[in-house]
């Protein structure tokens, strides 16, 4: 593949500005207020919520919300690639996981406890970019 077929995927001025992304996006409904960045898992009842690794009932994170929505309605979500959030401050190259903080994400899982869900949601590409890639797969802590 040449370079500019890349381009077609992940243009390189994709995430050149504060709130920017590229990746699997998909519109979806939200079951309540969710803002740009929020780490979100899908519901049996259809729609995505915050997630929170303090309990299996709200995790695995599957998706992030790509702006403000309010309950009850659809918004833009990212599935699988790269957003920018000038905000945050990762560790690049160091794994990101849900967080213990109902749609947060951390690098810090030390003090996850009985009961908590560890799951990698992806990595830091840089300090203010995530590339987000959830895995299927949920540890718990006993």
């Amino acid at each position: 593949m040449s370079q500019s077929d890349l381009s077609v995927y992940y243009p390189k001025n994709a995430l050149q500005a504060d709130h920017s992304y590229c990746g699997i996006i998909c519109t979806e409904i939200v079951g309540e207020n969710v803002v740009f960045g929020d780490a979100c898992y899908l519901k049996n009842d259809g729609k995505f919520w915050k997630s929170d690794a303090n309990a299996v009932g709200t995790m695995p994170v599957s998706a992030m919300a790509l702006e403000s929505i309010m309950a009850d309605a659809e918004g833009l979500l990212l599935i699988d690639g790269m957003v920018r959030d000038d905000n945050w401050s990762w560790t690049a190259g160091g794994l990101v996981y849900a967080s213990l903080v109902a749609g947060t994400l951390t690098q810090d899982v030390s003090g996850y406890t009985a009961g908590d869900q560890v799951q990698v949601v992806g990595f830091a590409l840089k300090s203010n970019i995530l590339c987000l890639r959830p895995s299927p797969v949920l540890v718990e802590i006993a």
